[in-house]
């Protein structure tokens, strides 16, 4: 079934900013681990939110 609308406009912008977000993740990981060479608690919780949020889009595709 296609979708109208706005739809796939906004599933578009979601993966996109779900990928420049996943940028920054990366990036992050790559100072704490590498730059500062701690990784703490506050990290894992980062990537839990992050993971958390994967779901969002994949969730909202399948809605439409």
């Amino acid at each position: 079934m296609a979708m109208g609308g706005h739809g796939p406009w906004s599933i578009a912008v979601m993966w996109i900013l779900t990928a420049v977000t996943l940028v920054f993740v990366v990036l992050r990981v790559y100072t704490r681990v590498v730059v500062v060479k701690r990784f703490g608690v506050d990290d894992h919780v980062y990537n839990f939110a992050f993971v958390s949020r994967m779901d969002t889009p994949v969730s909202t595709k399948h809605a439409c």
